[in-house]
């Protein structure tokens, strides 16, 4: 049950957010899925994906892929101010919102392949 695996998920965030107020958390998830949630904000539901669209949402950051992000289920958009998240494939799923610091521990995490190994 996808609540009782949520319960006991181990939550992780990319070193660099270890000192900031809130960042992207991620957890893996049995069955190959992939949570990502809102740290400051945890009364919000956490976005649930298969691993295959987590790894491709990586490797869309790392190749900066403009293009290729604005079609990706995991929704990323990225203003001066900061940043949101949504699931495309989810009508009415709930936002989270970063700021851009936060934003900016999350792609360092991305680009140092620490929540890869982490799904190892």
């Amino acid at each position: 049950m996808l609540t009782h695996t949520l319960t006991n998920a181990k939550w992780i965030k990319a070193r660099l957010s270890e000192s900031a107020g809130g960042c992207v958390e991620v957890a893996f998830l049995d069955g190959g899925q992939v949570a990502l949630r809102d740290s400051k904000d945890l009364e919000k539901a956490p976005h649930i994906y298969p691993l295959a669209v987590w790894l491709g949402f990586q490797d869309c950051l790392r190749r900066n892929d403009a293009a290729a992000l604005a079609r990706h289920r995991i929704r990323a958009t990225v203003t001066r101010f900061g940043t949101t998240i949504e699931d495309a494939d989810t009508a009415g799923a709930v936002v989270h919102t970063y700021t851009a610091w936060e934003w900016t521990c999350f792609l360092d995490g991305v680009n140092n392949h620490e929540f890869e190994s982490a799904a190892a």
